[in-house]
């Protein structure tokens, strides 16, 4: 009993020594391991190193770790512990991390298994592996799959071409090219007889509880126990509504449950969910609307039925448009050119080419008698008379009386941006002037932003649109952010719920990083609506807490709250995960050598510097250029 407990011990003890040691390059190119403090624990000897696992190492001797994986490829491999001792010389092929006490390990292109002791439990023998689970693994031998306990035993002999495992545990197994169900056990649940299984559900909620079987060319179901719940009859069956399916054959559509029963016959030229309890079918380009029992609740009088809206939806006969309730009655009689969806209870409609609004009764609650309208924003609305743009209230009383060139309001201010005599302003809803500028052109608000422009051409149409001139960016207070200064557009993208990203001077859409090019980049603090460390030449998105940063084609990273946590110094940073005590590292390469970088940002290799370092020389060296 005694020594198991010291056996105990000792395990655990190697295991917390290990989760202290970081991989670590010497000048010749040769790894080995340090501690955060960049004392050498482990000789560099090796040519390429994996992180610790369950108190081991791998490591390799011949291959090339100069890859941007963080692992050798080619030569051997074996294991160290963390004193450095080789428990296993470098001599297999490929070694697989730790886990569970076993790992598998590559001999002649056959792979094998060893223990937490390294002894060999069972010798390479086989083509294709899968990792252990619950004590069992696939495996292939002699071409043919079979299930092995730890020990080598067979539990299911070598008898199939093919395994699959499925996201929600189900294995499936294919012999002769046709597929079947095992258990967990490996128990046939259903033989092979299916020639395709797919999970076709993949993203829905039926992902983890149907899959997709075929026989004769035709698509059933079976549950998450093998148990076929929809025979093979369909050439698509796809997820409807809740326990509802929609399927087809030929180009006929239907609606059964996920028993197999059939709801709706497959009849229609196409079928929607349209209520709770309603479903939208089409025939011969007519619409109806039918229960789920399949009874008609509205004739096919309709050429379009819309989706519901505020429980509203719109319908369509002989081009022009009306409204029905979630139960089908029909509440307005079609008569308008165009019905805009609701929003808050009201519609915008047109008719002979002028618009108004109607609630959802169906009554004209605006007069239908503007040019043009836009959407409901803080209960007003722009619109447009004699070619210029007033507001309204849900009431229809003027706001702001219409003598506008131009509105765009703010969804989440109390004022709107104008274009009045040829002048941009900000006004609030008693037409104060907020701010009176000397800008050519004030877009629309974005994340509590505005581009402006000065010098440019104004163009008021395509939406409105300016061409040349400088730009830059106002808050929502009409402080100037950033002047006025850049040839391209200043585009604003939320980085972080305080912290947002800004380009300036980039080309293509502002509003899409990926599409900005040229220009720089850097932050608006929005506590204190300052742009900061606008001199980067790109700024990636968050990944992990972090975001790549690039100064002339060097990288390094910024932490969610701006600060730069890793100087942009490096050729590349491929990838920063959580290793020691959750701490993150980043594998670099720089001067064509690579190794792993803290984000305090110490280099974990000879001559690395520290976060200190860096600076200190990045400072030398700005001192020099002047």
């Amino acid at each position: 009993m005694t020594f198991f407990i010291t056996l105990i011990l000792l395990f655990v003890a190697q295991m917390l020594t290990a989760q202290d040691l970081i991989p670590y390059r010497d000048n010749a190119g040769k790894w080995g391991f340090c501690d955060k403090q960049k004392r050498i624990r482990i000789s560099p000897r090796y040519d390429g190193v994996r992180w610790f696992s369950e108190g081991y190492a791998q490591v390799n001797i011949g291959g090339n770790m100069n890859n941007g994986h963080g692992y050798a490829e080619g030569g051997k491999e074996g294991f160290i512990d963390s004193t450095g001792k080789e428990v296993v010389s470098p001599h297999y092929e490929e070694v697989q991390t730790l886990s569970d006490g076993y790992a598998w390990v590559k001999v002649g292109g056959k792979w094998g298994v060893i223990d937490r002791t390294f002894r060999e439990v069972l010798p390479p023998r086989y083509e294709e592996v899968w990792n252990f689970s619950h004590g069992y693994a696939w495996v292939n031998f002699a071409g043919k799959w079979c299930l092995i306990d730890r020990n080598g035993k067979e539990i299911i002999p070598p008898r199939y071409q093919d395994v699959r495992q499925f996201g929600n545990g189900q294995m499936w197994v294919n012999f002769g090219g046709k597929w079947g169900f095992i258990n967990t056990i490996g128990q046939e649940v259903i033989s092979p007889h299916y020639d395709n299984i797919e999970n076709l559900f993949a993203g829905t909620s039926f992902s983890y509880k149907y899959l997709h079987v075929k026989f004769g060319g035709k698509w059933g179901l079976v549950d998450s126990i093998g148990k076929e719940v929809v025979a093979p009859l369909y050439d698509r069956i796809e997820q409807y509504s809740g326990s509802y399916l929609k399927v087809n054959i030929g180009e006929k559509w239907g609606i059964i449950d996920t028993t197999g029963k059939e709801i709706v016959a497959v009849r229609f030229d196409d079928v929607y969910c349209f209520s709770a309890n309603l479903i939208l079918a089409r025939n011969n380009s007519r619409w109806r609307l039918i229960d789920r029992s399949g009874k008609e609740i509205l004739q096919s009088i309709y050429d379009d039925i819309g989706s519901l809206h505020e429980g509203i939806a719109l319908v369509k006969a002989n081009g022009v448009w009306g409204l029905i309730d979630s139960t089908g009655r029909e509440i307005l009689a079609p008569k308008y050119q165009s019905i805009i969806s609701f929003k808050n209870g009201i519609a915008a409609v047109q008719m002979n080419g002028e618009w108004g609004f109607i609630d959802r009764s169906g009554k004209e609650v605006i007069p239908i008698q503007y040019e043009e309208v836009s959407h409901f924003q803080n209960g007003i609305v722009a619109v447009r008379v004699f070619g210029k743009w007033g507001f309204l209230d849900q009431a229809g009383k003027e706001v702001l009386s219409p003598r506008y060139e131009r509105i765009f309001p703010c969804q989440k201010c109390r004022y709107a941006v104008v274009l009045y005599n040829g002048q941009w302003c900000l006004i609030d809803s008693t037409r104060n002037v907020i701010l009176s500028t000397h800008y050519d052109w004030i877009s629309s608000f974005y994340s509590g932003f505005a581009e402006v422009n000065v010098g440019g051409e104004y163009e008021d149409r395509y939406g409105g649109r300016i061409t040349g001139g400088r730009f830059g960016l106002i808050d929502s207070t009409g402080k100037e952010v950033i002047p006025p200064l850049y040839t391209g557009r200043v585009g604003i993208v939320d980085f972080t719920t305080t912290i947002t990203r800004v380009n300036m001077g980039g080309k293509n859409n502002p509003y899409l990083v990926s599409s900005v090019h040229g220009g720089k980049w850097g932050w608006i603090d929005r506590k204190s609506m300052n742009v900061v460390n606008t001199h980067y030449d790109f700024i990636g998105e968050l990944d992990d807490g972090f975001a790549l940063i690039a100064i002339n084609n060097k990288y390094g990273l910024v932490d969610s709250s701006c600060k730069e946590v890793l100087v942009p110094h490096y050729d590349t940073i491929y990838f920063w995960s959580k290793h020691y005590q959750g701490s993150i590292y980043a594998f670099v390469t720089m001067n064509g050598q690579y190794g792993y970088v803290g984000t305090d940002g110490t280099e974990y290799w000879e001559g690395g510097y520290t976060d200190s370092q860096i600076k200190q020389q990045l400072t030398r060296k700005k001192e020099q250029k002047k």
